[in-house]
């Protein structure tokens, strides 16, 4: 019976033949990859260390190419990309978009200038330097360290890279986004036109609210702070048009202390909401819901966004003071 079952089939085989080490040439071998992939690992992690490092570094770097190019704007001029008059039309948008009452298309417009104003101030990065490339890691940063006095005591960690830049591309990448004219969070020009912009014009009505209502004000500042900006008086200071002085970070810090006493103020508020039960936080978002709601149908539409964008940023603040609080309550 067993016949009907042989030579149906064909059948194939595959012979695997190896060299083995064996004696004191596999423990050899075996010696030698063990050390070598523990060198491998050290030398990676040591790399991973010295990114970090270089990472800093080329952050530092990039606060100085800034400070630099945002500085370089003449505050007459503008250097043609951007004058003070625009900031005075500006104001005249943000009125028109401000006022009770007003439509899409007053927001469409103020929306439009800031569009504007991102795209002129980004031109001021344009053509400049490489800041993005190998010749950032080989070049302008040692170049920069050197005229910085720490280009010795940081040669060697960032020599380790003169042949992996590549490193860095996905780091890269992410900092180019601080150059771009597009109206994300992470961008200098955002920032500046879609952040700084209208708080600083909100200070200016107050400002001239405080005058009007206060006839025999006077708000006196420290001498060296007006020399500092070039002005006389704090009447110079919240014009519309003063804003192409605030375009750097120094200079945004000494405008917060022209503002005078806020510090303080916002400290006091900290420690308030850092204080604050979680039975608060209840009860504060449940006091809010009828602000929160009031809408019709399932179309939130702009005007909706506007009217609730102050509590938006109010409530996002409290939950980071909040928040910060917390741990450091718990890794102190």
């Amino acid at each position: 019976m067993l016949n009907n079952f042989n030579h149906l089939y064909s059948l194939s085989k595959t012979l695997r033949f190896e060299l083995k080490p064996v004696g004191e040439t596999a423990d050899y071998i075996e010696d030698f990859k063990s050390e070598y992939l523990k060198t491998v690992v050290a030398q990676d992690e040591q790399r991973a260390e010295d990114y970090l490092a270089v990472k800093a570094l080329i952050d530092d770097y990039h606060r100085a190419y800034i400070e630099q190019s945002l500085s370089n704007v003449d505050s007459e001029t503008g250097e043609l990309l951007i004058a003070p008059e625009d900031f005075e039309d500006a104001y005249s948008y943000f009125q028109a978009f401000k006022a009770p009452g007003a439509d899409r298309k007053a927001r469409d417009e103020w929306l439009a200038e800031l569009d504007k104003l991102r795209k002129a101030l980004v031109r001021l990065f344009t053509g400049q330097k490489e800041l993005f490339g190998k010749g950032l890691i080989t070049d302008e940063l040692p170049e920069w360290l050197e005229q910085q006095g720490r280009w010795e005591e940081n040669k060697e960690l960032v020599g380790r890279f003169n042949k992996f830049t590549t490193y860095f591309t996905g780091f890269h990448e992410n900092r180019k986004n601080m150059y771009t004219a597009e109206a994300i969070p992470t961008a200098i020009a955002h920032r500046l036109m879609n952040e700084n912009l209208p708080r600083f014009f909100a200070n200016c009505d107050n400002y001239k609210s405080l005058v009007a209502k206060y006839t025999d004000l006077e708000l006196s500042l420290d001498e060296a702070l007006l020399s500092k900006f070039g002005v006389s008086s704090a009447g110079d200071i919240f014009q519309p048009r003063f804003f192409i002085n605030l375009f750097t970070q120094s200079s945004i810090e000494d405008f917060e202390e022209v503002l005078g006493g806020r510090v303080d103020e916002d400290r006091g508020k900290i420690r308030e909401w850092q204080g604050d039960s979680l039975l608060v936080y209840v009860h504060e978002s449940r006091d809010l819901r009828v602000q929160c709601y009031e809408f019709s149908g399932d179309n939130l539409k702009w005007d909706y966004f506007y009217a609730n964008k102050e509590l938006l940023e109010k409530r996002l603040l409290q939950g980071g003071v909040r928040l910060s609080g917390e741990l450091n309550r718990i890794f102190k």
